[in-house]
C-alpha cells in the first residue's frame, strides 16, 4: 500500500515564495497521495498571497491557513517560539497520512527530495525521521544536523560533519527538509529550551524514546537570505561548531574546525 505525506510549509516571509512553490511543482511524487499544507503567520497581504500559490499548485488536497495574529519578533529566542508555535498550530490540521515532509520559506530543494527521503524510511525503519542537508547560520555557517553526547541527559551537542557516507546518524535537525513520522510529529508539544530552537528538542526527544534518525547529506537544500545570498556546501566556508555544558550553563562554540 502506497504510503500519504503531508507536507507542511511554514510561511512568515514572502521573498522566496515563488521559487518555493516551483519547487513544489517540481517536486516528484505522487499527488494522489501528498497533501500540501502551508501555514501563514498573521499578515493577511502575506496569507492571501500564498493562498493563490497554493490554490494553483499541482497538490489535490491543499490547504492554506493562517496562524493567529501576532507581534512580530524581533529577537532570535521570540522567533523561536513563534516558530514551534506555527508547527503546533499546523498539527490541528495535518489530515490523514504517514509522514510529514516539513519544508521552510526560505529554502529551495532538489525535485527527488521526497522520493529519496520516503526510500530510506524503507531502508532504516528505526528512523523517527529522515532529512536533507542545509547549512545555518547562527553566527558561523554549520552543517543543520546535530549529534548529542547522551539524549536523555545531554551534556554536549555537536554540529556533524561531511563523510564518504552521505548517509550520516544523527539525533536532530532542522525541519527544512525532513521526512518525519506522523505519530512523531502530530500532537508533540513543539517547543524551544535551553539554547537550541523547537527542532533541535524535537530531535532530542525522538532520540531519547530510541529512534535512530539520518541525515542524507546529498539532498542539498539551498538557504536563501532576504539579500539574495545562497548559503549551500559549495558556497560557503562550513565549520564544525557545538554546544557545552558548563557550570550550570549551556554555551555555544563558533568556529570549532573547518570542515
Amino acid at each position: 500500500m502506497a504510503k500519504t505525506t503531508t507536507i507542511i510549509l511554514l510561511v512568515s516571509r514572502h521573498f522566496l515564495l515563488d521559487k518555493v512553490f516551483e519547487c513544489l511543482e517540481k517536486l516528484e511524487c505522487d499527488i494522489s497521495h501528498t497533501n500540501l499544507l502551508v501555514v501563514v503567520d498573521g499578515d493577511l497581504n502575506l496569507f492571501i498571497k500564498t493562498r493563490n500559490f497554493v490554490s494553483n499548485s499541482k497538490y489535490e488536497q491543499r490547504l492554506c491557513v493562517r496562524a493567529n495574529q501576532a507581534n512580530k519578533p524581533t529577537s532570535q529566542a521570540k522567533k523561536r517560539i513563534r516558530v514551534a508555535e506555527m508547527h503546533n498550530f499546523a498539527s490541528q490540521y495535518i489530515q490523514k497520512c504517514d509522514y510529514i515532509f516539513s519544508i521552510e520559506d526560505d529554502g529551495t530543494f532538489p525535485p527527488d527530495a521526497l522520493k529519496k527521503l520516503l526510500k530510506h524510511m524503507q531502508t532504516y525503519p528505526e528512523a523517527g525521521f529522515i532529512s536533507g542537508l542545509e547549512i545555518g547560520r547562527w553566527t558561523t555557517a554549520y552543517i543543520g544536523g546535530w549529534t548529542f553526547d547522551n539524549p536523555s541527559d545531554p551534556k554536549q551537542l555537536q554540529s556533524v560533519m561531511l563523510g564518504d557516507d552521505p548517509i550520516i546518524p544523527i539525533h536532530a535537525a532542522g525541519l527544512y527538509c525532513c521526512l518525519i513520522k506522523r505519530e512523531l510529529y502530530e500532537g508533540h508539544k513543539h517547543a524551544p529550551t535551553h539554547n537550541w530552537g523547537a527542532d533541535i528538542e524535537f530531535g532530542r526527544q525522538v532520540s531519547a524514546k530510541g529512534y535512530q534518525n539520518y541525515m542524507d547529506t546529498s539532498i542539498v537544500v539551498d538557504h536563501h537570505t532576504q539579500q539574495g545570498k545562497v548559503i549551500n556546501p559549495t558556497t560557503t566556508n562550513i565549520k564544525h561548531v557545538n554546544m557545552v555544558y558548563k557550570k550550570g550553563a549551556w554555551r555555544f562554540i563558533h568556529r570549532v574546525s573547518k570542515v
